[in-house]
């Protein structure tokens, strides 16, 4: 404990930027066609008879339509009796019969904004902290 505490102020600052930096995922405002969804290899957000649910891919076996998603999703516990293929840390869900409302690609170019963003906006925030607190002097 008496190594950790004088490092504290630092660890802290490092932790709040990597658990921030895992979450920023962002969608084009323009939906797509079901055609394009499928040979994209984005992550999707797709809604489906008023739900909306993130999933992996979408792909489409001898006419018949199914979604890739993580195995402990939204989508999976809603459609937990079409699940056709469990992997450990995927699932196939046959999502033919249901009513596909639409369908958003994920916008990779402002996802990687919004992380740079976060981890720029946490670093300033954890800057001022410290002089706030007065344990570093910006001035020397």
């Amino acid at each position: 404990m008496k190594a950790i505490r004088p490092n504290l102020k630092w660890i802290a600052p490092v932790l709040c930027i990597l658990i921030l930096s895992q979450s920023c995922i962002a969608y084009k405002n323009n939906y797509t066609t079901k055609k394009d969804a499928i040979n994209s290899v984005s992550r999707l957000k797709i809604k489906v008879d008023g739900e909306t649910y993130k999933v992996n891919s979408l792909e489409e076996k001898n006419g018949r339509l199914y979604t890739v998603a993580r195995r402990n999703s939204k989508i999976t516990k809603h459609f937990e009796s079409k699940i056709v293929n469990d992997s450990k840390r995927y699932v196939q869900i046959d999502i033919t019969n249901q009513l596909l409302e639409s369908i958003q690609e994920q916008d990779k170019s402002a996802s990687t904004i919004y992380t740079v963003l976060t981890i720029i906006a946490t670093l300033g925030v954890a800057w001022i902290t410290i002089i706030a607190l007065g344990s570093i002097s910006p001035f020397g």
